[in-house]
């Protein structure tokens, strides 16, 4: 599995830092096999923070206004 998170600065401005820490801290304390990564602007700001799941089965799922 993969998460990516936007953090362009419309994303950080929104709390994409908060959610990233948070994304972090679970993925450890249930111990998932993700990988957890960053991105720059993905061009909707009044959508962030934007998260990407990206399944086992390569299936991309888009979550728009994440909150931490």
């Amino acid at each position: 599995m993969k998460i990516i998170i936007g953090q362009g600065s419309c994303g950080i401005a929104a709390g994409a830092n908060k959610v990233y820490t948070q994304f972090d801290t679970e993925i450890k304390n249930l111990g998932l096999d993700a990988e957890l990564t960053l991105t720059g602007c993905i061009g909707m700001c009044y959508l962030e923070p934007i998260v990407d799941i990206i399944d086992e089965e390569n299936v991309k799922t888009t979550y728009v206004r994440v909150t931490s």
